[in-house]
């Protein structure tokens, strides 16, 4: 039944047709949306594109209500044009409001057929949701290029997080045994940086993940098919690029599942001792590697079991896969079914390429 609702919702985002009854200058085209607590009420931040002038700032207007709509009206009492949703391309959420729920803010934005479902959704733990937005003023006509950039680059380079569009919100919280999460949006010295999740039970925040579970969440997922990981062997920190990265999650039943990673490792940085032209050293430093993996990947798991979070929805695959054992343990799945599961995790990542030099610098000194 869900999924049929879920159908039926996003075919609202497709059918929908532009917004022909007004001409351009006569809309605030709203870019991003701050969403934040003050009190009991909202406060939602709308930043709008000066669609009369090129290169103009855009303008950040703000709202305070009861409910996220009646706040957004505020909002639009300031301003001299109707709000126009149909190119939002970030929603940015406060702590505060993940925690008391977003079911009210994704209801109200169904609703809206202009809405769009290609826009990154965010959160912040520290920062106040209209701060970000705030930031985002000073990146002239097209501030959201400003949070793709960030995000890409997290998504890129560091490994550790993943973008969430607003269709990826709406379908994990209408799915069946998956938990939704969201990338943790700060700043640090006036610049926007992403560097790890937040972990949802249902529609309600339970948590955050440090970097490191961040990177673990993001294998389990299989999103990338790299990442980066420093590891230590022989008291020595050794750095691994892994390529061709793939996480293989096998259901037996529902208190039993085997995660399977396997990916091929590029030697980066090897600061020891080690004559890595035989293979028996090759040999122990893969198993130190993917010590270190199983290690990370059962970090994870015990941080989103001590947080009640299935993000990686190890319930929606026992949902799919055995429907039956599914029914017996869907009733209270976050306090039992899950907790009670148990965790077979390997790897079996290879190290192919050792790099241009065949002995450390140190040793060749």
């Amino acid at each position: 039944m869900k999924i049929k609702i879920l159908l039926i919702m996003l075919s609202v985002f497709f059918l929908s047709g532009c917004y022909s009854s007004h001409e351009i200058n006569e809309l605030a085209i709203v870019t991003s949306l701050s969403i934040d607590l003050k009190g009991e009420t909202y406060e939602v931040g709308a930043l709008v594109k000066d669609t009369k002038a090129k290169d103009a700032e855009p303008i950040l207007y703000s709202g305070h209500g009861i409910t996220f709509a009646e706040a957004l009206n505020n909002a639009q009492s300031k301003m001299a044009t109707k709000i126009y949703l149909a190119h939002i391309d970030t929603l940015v959420i406060s702590k505060e409001v993940a925690e008391k729920g977003v079911l009210d803010i994704i209801d109200y934005l169904l609703r809206k057929p202009q809405t769009k479902e290609k826009f990154y959704v965010l959160l912040t733990e520290q920062d106040k949701a209209k701060d970000i937005l705030n930031l985002l003023t000073n990146s002239l006509a097209y501030p959201s290029n400003a949070v793709r950039g960030v995000m890409k680059a997290s998504d890129d380079f560091s490994f550790d997080t993943t973008a969430v569009l607003y269709a990826d919100l709406v379908d994990t919280i209408l799915k069946e045994g998956i938990d939704t999460i969201l990338p943790v949006i700060e700043i640090t010295d006036d610049k926007l940086s992403i560097n790890k999740m937040a972990v949802f039970k249902k529609d309600k925040l339970q948590g955050f993940l440090d970097t490191n579970n961040s990177k673990g969440l993001n294998i389990l997922l299989n999103k990338n098919k790299e990442t980066a990981l420093t590891f230590n062997f022989e008291d020595t920190n050794v750095f691994v690029n892994i390529d061709n990265l793939d996480t293989k999650i096998k259901i037996f039943n529902s208190k039993n599942i085997e995660i399977n990673i396997t990916g091929l490792g590029n030697l980066d940085e090897l600061n020891c001792d080690l004559d890595i032209t035989e293979q028996k050293n090759i040999d122990k430093l893969t198993q130190a590697l993917n010590n270190d993996v199983q290690k990370l990947i059962r970090g994870t798991i015990n941080e989103l079991l001590y947080l009640q979070s299935d993000s990686v929805g190890f319930g929606y695959k026992i949902y799919t896969s055995k429907p039956n054992e599914w029914k017996k343990n869907n009733h209270n799945w976050h306090n039992q079914g899950y907790q009670n599961i148990d965790f077979i995790v390997n790897s079996s990542i290879q190290i192919k390429d050792l790099g241009a030099l065949l002995q450390c610098v140190k040793e060749a000194t």
